[in-house]
């Protein structure tokens, strides 16, 4: 791959989709199966949505809020924006119409996204109070107002996407964003008064995602399930701008409920969790040994043990462990797992020795949200127990 820092990040998305137009890239579930996108499908619809979100009034160092779940129209509405060097502002779901009422209003977005009914009624009420806002972009289909009832533009995605891309023009836009411009605005809970919106800019996010790829070992071959929120630059930047940096592709979880299931059917290469989601993992299957018969919990602990087992007696035994208990552990990870990445949180020891027990490395990572947010992490040659 070309290992060149992209300008922006708008370019970083371009020039994997120029390098790898037919390679299947964004899959989400519909209809009971997943199904994807190839990044030249991708860009397209991005170029598209960038042409008719300039027409409709966003330039660059505008500020566009996104208040919806992970899918694959939260990365179309921020790829389009970074590609006319507007400025994204994603906002948690679960917040409240007077915490979106004061993100909106302190970042002075101009126009907001918003994916489902149930957020769009969080935004119509506080509209009025909000008059820098000059759109909102719907993501589902079945988004409509009663005429009167929303004095400002509802553009449907679905709509945008039929608009035919001005690619001179969206050409010179992306020569024009800087790398210090700023490209987005994550505003952060702190632990007093109000929440603070840190500024990150292109360097920060494509010098973060450079280190990240250089210090994992990633490639195109690998495949992520994004299933922590987007909102959030942990997953923004490895789950999401490092996927696109690197061609690798990205599948979103139905929701927070279908990881598991989801898990399986997307087989990603590596996990990005918080320590409660790998808790949630070493609980169940506990719970599911102890209700196994006596050979097979025995068969689980005796093969949990030999991990550090020196020598090649220690080496034979796990080789006879592994299709016996540490492939059928794997296989609940979707089965091609190689790591499984832990942030936002310390994780305690007797988690990470588990999964290590088990054939399943876990790398910890610490950052911060105003550093992109990746400050360290271990990797295999520097990680053991």
């Amino acid at each position: 791959m070309n290992t060149s820092s992209p300008k922006n990040l708008g370019s970083l998305f371009h020039e994997t989709a120029s390098r790898l137009p037919e390679k299947k890239a964004i899959f989400s579930k519909s209809d009971g199966k997943y199904s994807g996108q190839s990044w030249g499908e991708f860009e397209a619809k991005v170029r598209a949505i960038a042409t008719g979100l300039s027409q409709k009034g966003l330039a660059a160092g505008q500020k566009l809020a996104i208040l919806s779940e992970n899918r694959p129209e939260w990365a179309l509405i921020d790829l389009a924006a970074q590609t006319l060097g507007a400025i994204t502002v994603p906002i948690y779901p679960s917040l409240t119409s007077p915490e979106i009422e004061y993100i909106l209003k302190d970042s002075g977005a101009s126009f907001v996204a918003v994916s489902v009914k149930s957020l769009f009624e969080k935004v119509t009420p506080i509209l009025g109070a909000l008059p820098s806002i000059r759109g909102v972009i719907g993501f589902d289909s079945g988004l409509v107002v009663r005429s009167g009832d929303l004095k400002i533009p509802l553009l449907l995605i679905r709509d945008l996407e039929k608009t035919t891309p001005d690619d001179v023009f969206l050409n010179q836009k992306l020569q024009e964003v800087q790398s210090s411009s700023i490209a987005s605005i994550i505003y952060t809970s702190g632990t007093t008064g109000f929440p603070k919106g840190a500024m990150l800019t292109h360097a920060n996010f494509i010098h973060n995602v450079i280190a990240c790829r250089l210090a994992l070992k990633m490639g195109e071959a690998d495949a992520h399930l994004s299933f922590l929120p987007l909102c959030h630059v942990f997953e923004r930047t490895a789950g999401y701008y490092l996927m696109i940096y690197i061609g690798a592709s990205i599948a979103y979880a139905e929701n927070t409920d279908t990881v598991s299931q989801n898990l399986l059917e997307a087989k990603p290469t590596f996990i990005l969790g918080v320590p409660r989601f790998y808790e949630k993992i070493r609980d169940r299957v506990l719970e599911a040994v102890e209700k196994a018969s006596p050979i097979r919990k025995g068969l689980f602990f005796w093969a949990k043990a030999l991990r550090n087992k020196p020598g090649l007696w220690g080496k034979y035994q796990r080789a006879i462990a592994t299709p016996l208990v540490y492939k059928k552990f794997q296989s609940r990870l979707g089965g091609r797992v190689r790591f499984c990445i832990s942030g936002g949180a310390p994780l305690s020891k007797d988690i990470a020795e588990f999964f290590y027990s088990l054939e399943v490395m876990i790398y910890e990572a610490y950052g911060l949200t105003e550093m992109s947010p990746v400050i360290c992490a271990n990797r295999q040659e520097k990680c053991c127990f």
